[in-house]
């Protein structure tokens, strides 16, 4: 399909992981929920955005085809447990209406993973179950289990 080294990271959180990812490819879809978080991730890597080394997607990514805008919850003490499927303690998050786009959606618009890394709160499974069904296997993929 294509011959781009194309690297995802869902759940990007700040972009920690992008300077990695920035070097080992490319192209570098950084996807995260959150807008203050992806705000952060633009502000550091304007000039990767800039020259095309970066995309950011604002988003919460789900498997349904259906879907626009889904629920998202923010963590009020800790951004890196916010979530996208409703959380059980719902008291210790903000709710939230989010943009979400569909996985599959999301590679066949910038292409087919070289490495995938999942990092989502409760919805890790969901995603790499739906990119398996749908004959997406990156050379490398990192989920949490």
């Amino acid at each position: 399909m294509n011959n781009k080294k194309i690297i995802y990271d869902i759940g990007a959180n700040n972009g920690d992981d992008i300077e990695y990812y920035l070097k080992k490819s490319d192209l570098v879809i950084a996807i995260e929920a959150n807008p203050k978080l992806c705000e952060i991730i633009q502000d550091r890597y304007e000039k990767e955005i800039e020259n095309k080394s970066l995309i950011v997607e604002n988003c919460v990514v789900i498997v349904e085809d259906n879907e626009t805008q889904v629920p998202f919850y923010i963590n009020r003490s800790n951004h890196v447990l916010s979530q996208y499927p409703k959380p059980l303690n719902i008291d210790e998050f903000d709710e939230t209406s989010l943009p979400a786009k569909n996985i599959i959606n999301i590679v066949k618009k910038y292409g087919n993973p070289f490495y995938i890394k999942i990092d989502v709160e409760h919805y890790d499974q969901n995603i790499l179950k739906k990119l398996l069904e749908n004959k997406i296997i990156p050379t490398y993929i990192s989920a949490e289990a």
